[in-house]
């Protein structure tokens, strides 16, 4: 196994500082209650500090970016996602972390994503790799390194014509797909990520839609100006972000490039993207469940999509779901 460098004390205060400001006060006042919610805080913040670790596997001091409040932020809001939406544990994430985090050689992705949230989105259990491996992989392989964009859409098609026997896992393992082709640069990403951000939504709507742009949109950070898949995702304030990433890490040929693409960004591809994403899901849905007695389509309220953002604010709050702004 390779060396690990010591990790950070900055980087454990700055994991520690941020997951404190997310989860508050300790809420339990009885005994008991007080001591097992101190508990679970803890395994919180070590599983933060293995995805930390991951990173730090044969790399050298100081060539890991620091870890910044917003990092945290976003793997606990994953947590969260994932442990409400089955029984999962941090440190079970953690562990699912660290075992394909040994088979990936994407060195500089190590070094441009401290806490591992691209493995953390990719989090799904052996259930699923079963259900999936019924489906003609084979196939969906295929296609993808072949950029069959037919091909594709018919896989998708006939995988997930039941949406109801569909594991919830299903976007998770996709995107361990996605992230495997990425690494390889090879295949059609963007028309696998479309699909696939299509199908989540289908599942979970608002929710499935950020668990897409997130990855999406992390990729397209960590890439900089050497992988150009998933522009169309990423926000204003995703190209700032990895602007400062990329000067973290003394990349001026990457820090060059974001700022020629901040100039030429456009706000409003991100919006029409995910109102397309989520008009086509309706349109899936209705495929797969065609209506006996059609009812007449609503009058349009406008340029929204299907499900607007400002829909199901309560869930987007409390999974930490942040709406697009032009």
């Amino acid at each position: 196994m390779p060396s690990q460098t010591p990790l950070s004390e900055t980087d454990i205060l700055t994991i520690r500082a941020a997951f404190n400001r997310w989860a508050g006060p300790v809420q339990r006042l009885d005994t008991e209650g007080k001591k097992q919610e101190v508990q679970e805080r803890e395994a919180t913040v070590d599983a933060l500090t293995r995805l930390l670790a991951i990173n730090h596997q044969g790399a050298a001091a100081g060539q890991v970016r620091p870890v910044t409040a917003p990092d945290v932020e976003r793997v606990l809001a994953c947590f969260r996602r994932l442990t409400l939406l089955g029984a999962v544990t941090p440190g079970a994430i953690a562990a699912y972390c660290e075992k394909i985090a040994a088979e990936d050689d994407n060195l500089f992705a190590r070094r441009a994503d401290p806490l591992s949230l691209r493995y953390v989105l990719t989090y799904h259990q052996e259930p699923t790799r079963a259900w999936f491996a019924a489906r003609d992989l084979d196939r969906l392989r295929y296609v993808c390194e072949r950029a069959d964009l037919a091909g594709i859409r018919a896989w998708f098609a006939a995988a997930t014509a039941d949406k109801e026997a569909l594991p919830k896992e299903s976007g998770q393992y996709l995107r361990s797909w996605l992230l495997r082709f990425w690494n390889r640069r090879m295949g059609d990403l963007e028309s696998l990520a479309f699909e696939q951000a299509v199908l989540e939504v289908r599942l979970f709507h608002a929710i499935g839609w950020e668990n897409t742009r997130m990855f999406c949109a992390l990729l397209r950070k960590i890439g900089g100006g050497d992988r150009t898949a998933f522009g169309a995702y990423l926000t204003r304030e995703d190209i700032a972000e990895a602007l400062l990433w990329h000067e973290a890490l003394g990349q001026d040929g990457h820090c060059a490039h974001l700022r020629a693409l901040a100039d030429i960004h456009d706000a409003h591809l991100v919006v029409q993207l995910e109102q397309t994403v989520h008009a086509t899901a309706v349109h899936a849905d209705e495929a797969a469940n065609p209506r006996e007695d059609p009812q007449p389509a609503p009058p349009a309220a406008g340029p929204a999509s299907p499900e607007t953002p400002a829909k199901n604010s309560r869930l987007r709050r409390l999974f930490g779901i942040k709406t697009q702004t032009l």
